[in-house]
């Protein structure tokens, strides 16, 4: 190795015209160091996994790229959105075409103002009527926007919905015990239960602040309608403790327990052409498939959560059969640029994200989601050991950098498991559990009952019959007997009807 050039003399770089000795010398001095520095510079080891600095080099180089192929015009949307289906890695595939938060016309913010997610009716769209679908998108967008706990807390809001009888009217209720069972504490499992219900109602709070606005277009006759709600409404937070008794009154100790209620907000009522059971049964559906994500745990597979969220949305982006995509045009979703363009630097990196991906798709195979490759894009040697009849693991050369684009182009199809099993129907239940509050408020209409007379036969705060009808409270089993006891034919009537 050559030595270094010693740093040139001031002997040997006179003093300009007008530049004293002084300046010359201490220039010479400065140019020596820079020297040093840079030459200590190039001679670092590469960044270590984790650094900072690794993070802002590849954005660095992102812009760099950008810049010099050009950024296309419509890359960058209203309010600064990124297009997500600009391709980030190299591969001739064709890159994911997810809906846009806001909505495919960005004028509407121009008259109602920005709002969470942007939803078109379309007249003569049968798929824009589709409630899953806006549960699918809003569920992808909370995940991009506010993290994996935030969608958990949103799947688990739909779980319990869909096992209310009657979903578009009444209050859900979701305990503390509910809250604990969640998959999103690993990180937090030293912190105590008060902190952990704190940050539970932040969740809730976040959640059940987002608006919805769900537009009506009509292009016959040249008209919209819309409509900005809530897609939650949060009736209330309880939270319960004990107290000490302190100088000058008492003191709360941390919160030991946390009860939510939270209802549906009124933007159903906009898919005037679906059927209630349409309704029912695509919310059903979209609330088995949630059940079966929250079995994952977020921060041990975070690539498998958030790949099975989004595939929530690409299953409903088509009404026909889940078509197959490509294995990049998935990672683009799913995993930072950074992650991205270190597979194609370094050999660990790409090894290690093919093992990842093969682990996620064992991981939701075992929960019941279908995996199928496609035979001429997705060879036999890219095919985890799991799926082979011999359990042979893929053979290829890893040290070869080449098959890391042939297997971002090869072409997978993963199928959401489907609901089989459907809830017994309300006819092979008994009266007392088949009434609802709504039926409840028909029946006392049609017997000319008050519901301040049903109270004082139940013993109750005509409140508590109000609560019932709006469906902020559950109706007891026993209170249940009761109103069948005085009310049984008028309520067979209703539901009969």
């Amino acid at each position: 190795m050559k030595p270094d050039k010693e740093p040139e003399s001031s002997a040997n770089n006179p003093p300009q015209p007008g530049e004293s000795p002084e300046t010359a010398a201490n220039s010479d001095w400065q140019t020596s160091v820079q020297k040093i520095y840079d030459r200590k510079h190039q001679e670092r080891q590469p960044f270590k996994e984790g650094d900072p600095k690794q993070y802002r080099q590849a954005a660095a180089e992102i812009k760099a790229r950008q810049l010099k192929e050009g950024t296309p015009q419509d890359l960058i949307l209203n309010d600064g959105l990124i297009d997500d289906s600009t391709p980030i890695v190299s591969g001739d595939y064709t890159p994911l075409s997810l809906p846009s938060p806001r909505g495919s016309y960005p004028y509407w913010r121009q008259i109602t103002g920005t709002t969470f997610l942007e939803h078109e009716i379309v007249k003569g769209d049968a798929n824009s009527q589709r409630v899953d679908f806006v549960f699918a998108k809003v569920a992808w967008q909370i995940l991009q926007q506010f993290g994996i706990e935030a969608a958990y807390v949103f799947l688990l809001l739909t779980t319990r919905l869909v096992k209310a009888s009657d979903p578009w009217e009444e209050i859900v209720e979701l305990s503390t015990t509910d809250l604990l069972r969640l998959n999103i504490w690993e990180r937090d499992r030293d912190i105590s239960l008060g902190k952990r219900l704190r940050l539970a109602g932040n969740w809730f709070e976040l959640v059940c602040n987002l608006s919805l606005l769900v537009s009506q277009i009509d292009g016959e006759k040249s008209r919209f309608t819309a409509l900005r709600i809530p897609f939650w409404v949060l009736e209330e937070m309880e939270y319960g403790g004990s107290i000490t008794h302190a100088i000058g009154g008492f003191q709360p100790e941390e919160a030991q327990d946390l009860t939510v209620r939270v209802g549906l907000g009124l933007w159903t009522e906009q898919f005037v052409a679906a059927t209630d059971s349409e309704k029912q049964a695509g919310l059903a559906q979209f609330g088995h498939q949630a059940e079966s994500i929250l079995q994952i745990n977020p921060t041990r597979k975070p690539l498998t959560a958030k790949l099975a969220i989004l595939l929530l949305l690409l299953d409903r982006l088509d009404t026909h059969e889940s078509p197959f995509y490509a294995v990049g045009a998935i990672l683009e979703q799913v995993e930072s640029k950074a992650a991205l363009i270190e597979i194609h630097r370094r050999k660990d990196r790409r090894n290690t994200e093919f093992s990842r991906w093969n682990t996620t798709l064992h991981s939701l195979q075992k929960l019941g989601w279908r995996i199928e490759f496609d035979p001429e894009t997705y060879p036999i040697y890219f095919q985890p050991a799991w799926y082979q009849p011999d359990g042979s693991p893929p053979q290829m050369d890893s040290e070869a950098a080449q098959w890391v684009d042939e297997w971002l182009q090869a072409q997978i199809r993963i199928t959401p498991p489907q609901l089989v099993a459907q809830a017994p129907a309300l006819v092979d239940l008994p009266l007392t559990e088949r009434f609802t509050g709504k039926n409840l408020a028909q029946a006392l209409e049609i017997s000319g009952l008050s519901r301040s007379k049903l109270a004082e036969h139940l013993h109750l705060d005509r409140s508590m019959v109000t609560y019932w009808i709006k469906g902020a409270r559950l109706i007891q089993p026993r209170h249940r007997e009761q109103i069948c006891e005085l009310l049984g034919d008028e309520l067979a009537q209703v539901i009969a009807s």
